[in-house]
């Protein structure tokens, strides 16, 4: 999707991907960890790599309970931010299965951009169903 910049980072043990554009910014964050007592075997994934969050930084609220912030690492002014950890579950999952191509964390994060900004869709369940899409389009490819 042009128009958008591609920002990565890295900080104590977690990897940042975020897409940032005119109208506001995705974040996807995975995080390495070493396994721990009282995990399961699916909450972690190759490599201990686990999802923490797929989420938005936005320069207007989604919801009328949502509070405003200004320190927003992307945006300017004030931002609201909304984010989940499920999608990105299954997100960590779609990347290792890729042998950790950065190309899937970008589709799905422009994706999300799209979905959100340009379409307006802001609901984890219509995300799932994208992402699962995007994998099954991965694997045709």
């Amino acid at each position: 999707m042009s128009g958008l910049a591609r920002i990565t980072a890295k900080q104590h043990g977690m990897r940042y991907w975020v897409v940032k554009g005119p109208e506001g910014a995705v974040q996807v964050a995975f995080a390495q960890q070493e396994r721990t007592h009282g995990w399961t075997p699916d909450d972690m994934f190759p490599d201990g790599w686990t999802g923490r969050d797929l989420g938005v930084h936005s320069p207007t609220s989604f919801r009328s309970d949502e509070s405003m912030h200004d320190d927003c690492p992307f945006l300017p002014d004030l931002c609201v931010y909304a984010g989940s950890s499920v999608p990105a579950f299954d997100l960590v999952r779609q990347w290792a299965a890729a042998s950790y191509d950065d190309e899937v964390i970008w589709r799905a994060a422009e994706l999300h951009y799209r979905a959100v900004f340009i379409d307006g869709i802001l609901i984890e369940v219509e995300l799932e169903e994208m992402l699962a899409s995007l994998l099954d389009d991965q694997d045709g490819s």
